[in-house]
């Protein structure tokens, strides 16, 4: 029984490895005919090899000087195709991006013709350029504070006024009123400035029971 047994164990190895596929034989090593690599330390390099086969690389390369940290890289390979054909190839890789040339490749198709409609509409453009911008007017220079006085007294009374360098001054004092209930403080001041104009503008003024009054000579009459 154990003779049965192992009989049939070979056989069946025996069937299943005549059903394995025969390993293909290694393909023919391809022997490098000439090759040089070389690097500068300024950035650009150059490099290429020619096989037995019929296949040939050539690349140089060079830093951009359009852009920072950017390579500039041209060169060409040919090759023989599983058709026999030769194909050769011709490149450039720059900021416009990896730019082939080679017969075999398709050329884009020709665009259309502009619309005549979009075609005169351009032509008008070009003939009426947009007028140039009118630059910012310049911002006025930071004004400082060139003197200042703020003073209140435990009466109820006080004094202020400042002066800065763009000529601007502000006087004013006030007191309780010993009359008035509605109007409890009465005021007294000027103020100085200059206007867009270059002019110098000064206002005196009062505000007590009849109101804010003010006067200046560029202040329009009752």
């Amino acid at each position: 029984m154990n003779t049965l047994i192992v009989f049939f164990a070979s056989a069946i190895a025996l069937a299943a490895a005549a059903s394995l596929p025969t390993p293909a034989p290694p393909g023919k090593h391809v022997a490098i005919l000439k090759q040089v690599s070389e690097i500068d330390p300024e950035g650009s390099y150059q490099y290429s090899f020619e096989a037995e086969n019929g296949i040939s690389v050539e690349e140089a390369g060079h830093t951009s000087a359009n852009a920072e940290n950017a390579v500039v890289a041209s060169g060409n390979f040919k090759y023989t195709g599983p058709d026999g054909v030769p194909y050769s190839v011709q490149y450039v890789a720059d900021e416009n991006g990896f730019q082939p040339q080679a017969a075999h490749l398709p050329v884009a198709p020709t665009p259309p013709p502009i619309p005549a409609y979009i075609a005169r509409a351009l032509d008008w453009i070009a003939a009426h350029p947009a007028p140039p911008e009118k630059p910012a007017p310049p911002r006025p220079p930071v004004a400082i504070i060139l003197r200042q006085l703020n003073n209140f007294n435990p009466d109820g009374s006080y004094q202020y006024s400042y002066e800065t360098s763009d000529g601007t001054a502000v006087e004013e004092s006030g007191h309780p009123s010993t009359t008035l209930q509605e109007q409890p403080i009465v005021v007294t001041g000027n103020f100085k400035y200059v206007s867009p104009e270059g002019s110098p503008i000064s206002v005196q003024y009062v505000g007590d029971e009849n109101g804010f009054q003010p006067q200046g000579s560029h202040l329009p009459g009752a």
